[in-house]
């Protein structure tokens, strides 16, 4: 059923602007305002539709569903009864599904697109969904954040069909997608840690790869993500340098946040005297360039704003969903720059030194502007040289910085890299490049070597869980399980390991604590040779009548014994099915 709640309110936006500012909206075109209690909006750019989630607090059919809401005629309808407590939402890749959480996060509903027809209902055991992110390889899958309710103890994975694939990864905060697909983000933002952590999604699941501490005392968790920079309340962070490389002025105002990458500019919504305000931030150069008064009549705060559409945009404001559209005076023209790295050697040189190529291309239509490159090495190197075909290029803080200026539609730049290393352990590198302009293929402006992929001559014990599950024997007070598993030790490495001890542990955690993990069985590895597999078979008794849930540690050379170029990959965990 749908609904004809039109009440469409037409008024001439007036614009005040900073002195100097240039303008940045034009005339409007007036807004609808609709009577939809929503808690969530996401916009549907294949199928033009908006998807507001509607709780307890809604009437009819719109109570506990998602609900479609066209932004072009401001029709509701229809409402789909997805389950209880309707939270976070994301749209597949190709826009094929929406998925929903339900059930105080117990849930996740996938809704059928276009038909609007509810598909399976996915459980999701132990923590509750807090947050889902698009999963945009295969439409049939999505990336959950699931936390308890202190927030230290997140899971974050990729589920497929409601299935965990692969393994999950500790994390805590909010989470927030990077320039592409395969790198997450999550910040702590609380009053006790800010830990800030990058993520690998893989075909293998998600493996955290990078942890500071302090990056923004208090930032209060991501709020957008503007070209792979991750906005803060109180700041921008380039995440794969892991630097706060400005802050966003607002005037003072404070509110929820929308980042329009086709214009440049971040958008702030805020309470006005007689309904809302939206407020802009130029991302250049970071500057307050003007406000747009919303007399709607409606006084409320906003939340969830969205773009929709060119020149669309629509938020919540109390019981209402707020829909307009709005020219903007700036249009950014999109670019395609894409980075390259040369081969690596296959080890370091004698003298510890490591030379290679980043090759930026800008392979769009446009010249790409204010293009800028940064490599990130690791702390246990330094740049010996460096030079750019073009631009200027800088290191500080283990970070290569090349400003490369404007490159024409075809234009190549290439920056020659040197670094010495101190000692020889495992290589990291991650390059980046940007522009100020748009780049609607994000994916191919990384080049990323893992940390897992080693340049060190020595040794490199790590491993993979093959089968891990529960088996119980008798009933009642005379219930015994135990832990069955199979697990391949692998010596990654140059040279030949010696002997290790291989030890397993039972933990209720995502996050690895020797201290707070029982023992549950310790095995010898031989002598590996360079690419040799070792299987081993784990059964042990465990206390716990049922272990689902639970996550079971294998910690390789767990006595220290072997040099190895990394230990980082020594300790492999799997969640008990």
């Amino acid at each position: 059923m749908q609904y004809d709640f039109r009440v469409l309110v037409r008024f001439a936006f007036i614009v005040a602007l900073v002195s100097g500012a240039v303008p940045v909206f034009a005339q409007g075109q007036g807004t609808f305002i609709l009577p939809v209690p929503a808690q969530q909006l996401v916009y549907d750019a294949m199928h033009q539709k908006i998807y507001a989630t509607v709780g307890s607090k809604g009437t009819g059919a719109m109570v506990n569903s998602v609900t479609v809401i066209d932004p072009q005629t401001g029709i509701v309808g229809p409402s789909l009864f997805v389950g209880d407590s309707p939270g976070a939402m994301v749209v597949s890749a190709g826009s094929k599904y929406l998925y929903v959480s339900v059930n105080e996060g117990g849930n996740v509903r996938r809704v059928d697109l276009p038909g609007m027809t509810a598909g399976p209902l996915y459980a999701m055991p132990g923590k509750p969904v807090r947050a889902l992110l698009v999963y945009p390889p295969d439409p049939e899958a999505f990336i959950a954040l699931r936390s308890n309710s202190n927030r230290y103890d997140d899971a974050l994975g990729v589920y497929k069909n409601g299935q965990l694939s692969g393994t999950e990864a500790g994390c805590a905060g909010s989470v927030m997608m990077g320039i592409a697909p395969s790198r997450l983000f999550t910040y702590q933002g609380q009053l006790s840690s800010w830990d800030f952590d990058g993520f690998d999604v893989t075909t293998e699941g998600v493996r955290r790869s990078a942890h500071s501490q302090s990056v923004m005392s208090g930032a209060g968790g991501f709020s957008g993500n503007l070209n792979g920079l991750l906005l803060s309340g109180q700041g921008v962070i380039d995440p794969e340098t892991r630097q706060v490389i400005g802050k966003m002025n607002f005037n003072g105002k404070d509110g929820p946040i929308l980042p329009d990458p086709g214009s440049g500019y971040v958008f702030l919504f805020c309470e006005g005297p007689n309904g809302q305000e939206m407020h802009s931030c130029e991302m250049q150069k970071y500057q307050y360039t003007g406000s747009l008064p919303l007399p709607t009549g409606v006084k409320a705060g906003v939340a969830s704003p969205i773009r929709w559409g060119t020149d669309g945009f629509a938020y919540i404001a109390g019981d209402k969903v707020m829909i307009f559209r709005q020219k903007l005076t700036r249009v950014l023209p999109k670019v395609d720059l894409t980075v390259e790295r040369s081969e690596l050697p296959a080890v370091l040189t004698r003298d510890n030194q490591l030379s290679y190529q980043l090759i930026v291309t800008n392979k769009g239509a446009q010249p790409a502007t204010a293009v800028l490159l940064t490599d990130a090495f690791p702390a246990e190197a330094d740049a010996l040289t460096m030079k750019a075909s073009q631009g200027n290029v800088t290191a500080a803080d283990k970070i290569l910085r090349a400003e490369l200026g404007t490159l024409a539609p075809g234009a190549q730049v290439t920056v020659d890299v040197t670094l010495q290393f101190k000692e020889i352990k495992e290589i990291g590198l991650t390059a980046v490049v940007r522009a100020f302009e748009p780049d609607p293929q994000p994916e191919n402006n990384i080049a990323r070597i893992a940390p897992k992929e080693s340049l060190s001559p020595y040794p490199d014990l790590t491993g993979t869980w093959d089968v891990v599950k529960q088996s119980s024997i008798g009933a009642g007070v005379d219930l015994k399980s135990a832990l069955l598993g199979q697990f391949t030790v692998v010596n990654k490495g140059k040279q030949a390991s010696r002997p290790v001890k291989v030890r397993f542990y039972l933990s209720v955690e995502p996050r690895f604590e020797v201290s707070r993990s029982p023992l549950l069985q310790e095995t010898e590895i031989p002598r590996l040779r360079a690419g040799q597999k070792f299987p081993v078979t784990l059964q042990a008794p465990i206390d716990d009548a049922d272990a689902t849930g639970f996550f079971v540690y294998a910690v390789i050379d767990a006595d220290n014994t072997e040099q190895e170029g990394t230990r980082d990959n020594n300790v492999i965990g799997a969640r008990i099915p």
